[in-house]
């Protein structure tokens, strides 16, 4: 539903459709490019993008992350993916780009987490939506709190990693790393972030997309691909992934 949502079309009409139907021409290549790429390779495309044309004319820029499917003699017979509607986010980071002077109210409206933080790491400026993800206030946060302690100690090392990396190089390009963030009651998030530099400033937009829930169907589907549903036994399927290993072995 949401996939078609984010069309226009209605899944029946979709069905059938070819993507050359709603990119332009620059996008169909972007698009093959990368399917074909894990055609080839087997490997997982991770966050590329690309712009869709929504059948009301409108534009449409999507994050899509593709793999490859197999049958059971392990030959290519199609693609699975997950797509989602990344315009606002790209937006907001244009704007950026263009005039710092409306940053704060974009900052505010964005339909996604948001924190900047300083050159040593400390919250400046949160919206709303970070504020539901965290638990915590603006006034609780703001020039108080160090964003690392919202990582989960697993991580701190290697997100620390990503923000001294952008930091240094000379020609910073955003950074984009997945990590698990801790909320003030000690639940757990899978979450992707996205970090650049503020233009003219020595501090990093930090925006945040909880994948939680998308990790939690991930684990289900990947159960169901290899338990019964009903018996909660090994299925055909892990039984001749298994013999294969073996065999290879």
């Amino acid at each position: 539903d949401k996939f078609a949502e984010m069309h226009g079309y209605s899944k029946e009409e979709l069905l059938g459709m070819n993507n050359r139907q709603f990119t332009d021409r620059e996008n169909q290549e972007k698009v093959y490019k990368a399917f074909n790429k894990v055609y080839r390779s087997g490997e997982t495309q991770k966050f590329f993008d690309w712009e869709l044309i929504h059948r009301d004319g409108s534009k449409r820029v999507v994050e899509t992350s593709v793999s490859l499917i197999k049958d059971k003699q392990g030959d290519p017979i199609g693609f699975r993916g997950i797509v989602q509607d990344v315009t606002e986010r790209k937006t907001f980071e244009q704007s950026l780009k263009e005039s710092e002077l409306r940053y704060r109210a974009i900052f505010e409206g964005s339909g996604t987490a948001m924190i900047i933080i300083d050159e040593h790491d400390t919250i400046t400026m949160l919206n709303q939506k970070f504020e539901g993800m965290s638990g915590y206030s603006k006034d609780e946060l703001e020039g108080r709190v160090n964003w690392k302690e919202f990582v989960d100690t697993m991580d701190k090392d290697r997100v620390a990693g990503y923000h001294e990396q952008l930091k240094e190089d000379e020609r910073p390009i955003p950074v984009q790393y997945e990590f698990v963030m801790v909320d003030r009651y000690g639940n757990k998030k899978d979450v992707l972030a996205n970090m650049n530099l503020v233009p003219g400033r020595r501090e990093s937009l930090v925006s945040m997309q909880d994948l939680t829930h998308r990790k939690q169907m991930e684990e289900e589907l990947k159960y169901l691909s290899f338990y019964d549903g009903m018996t909660g036994l090994y299925n055909r399927n892990y039984f001749e992934q298994e013999l294969e290993r073996c065999r290879d072995g």
